[in-house]
């Protein structure tokens, strides 16, 4: 896993989480989609804010950050929302979100899922004021935060709890260290080098 670029594995499961929300929302719609309740799975912007929330940050440029969160919003507007534009600016919106809050917090497990919420919330908030500029979303404030706002949280505050700490350790996998993080004491030579002592 230490020879897989990190990006390139944050490419991959930004990939794999957007066809996986098509799946879930597919296979789940009973449960997601019941009237009037509607429940969106967001995998795709847990994966995009991983990197973030799981500290990984300064592994990653704002340039892959933000050109993933933008592809991944493109894919994600041609597969699921049907326009071009809405994920697109969306999600990268939402990294920049997490990226600004988490400046404030040390990286454990609340946190995490503090900036999540604060992103996840953003984004809801900007599709819904989208798809209303476009005529495309006629339900009130209210019905939106009860039917819709909730009920997604609910659902992907549960994907999150589930994929937290196998993403995290799965990007740390591939993190290189610097040099200056590694210490030479005499305990780590005795475990590399065979000195011979009299």
């Amino acid at each position: 896993m230490k020879y897989i670029p990190t990006k390139w594995l944050h490419f991959f499961v930004v990939f794999v989480a957007m066809l996986l929300d098509g799946s879930i929302a597919l296979n789940a719609a009973p449960v997601l989609y019941h009237q009037p309740m509607f429940a969106s799975p967001f995998l795709t912007l847990i994966v995009l804010l991983i990197p973030i929330i799981g500290g990984m940050q300064n592994q990653f440029s704002l340039r892959v950050l933000y050109g993933t969160a933008a592809g991944a919003g493109l894919l994600f507007d041609l597969f699921y929302n049907g326009i071009v534009g809405i994920a697109m600016i969306g999600f990268p919106l939402a990294v920049w979100i997490a990226l600004v809050v988490k400046k404030y917090f040390e990286t454990n497990f609340g946190s995490a899922v503090l900036t999540w919420f604060i992103s996840l919330s953003f984004y809801l908030v900007f599709d819904y004021l989208a798809f209303g500029i476009i005529n495309l979303a006629n339900a009130n404030i209210t019905d939106f935060i009860l039917f819709h706002l909730f009920p997604t949280l609910l659902v992907n505050l549960l994907m999150l709890l589930v994929v937290y700490q196998f993403l995290v350790w799965l990007y740390g996998k591939t993190i290189h260290k610097a040099v200056g993080d590694y210490t030479m004491n005499e305990k780590s030579l005795d475990d590399r080098l065979p000195l011979n002592r009299k």
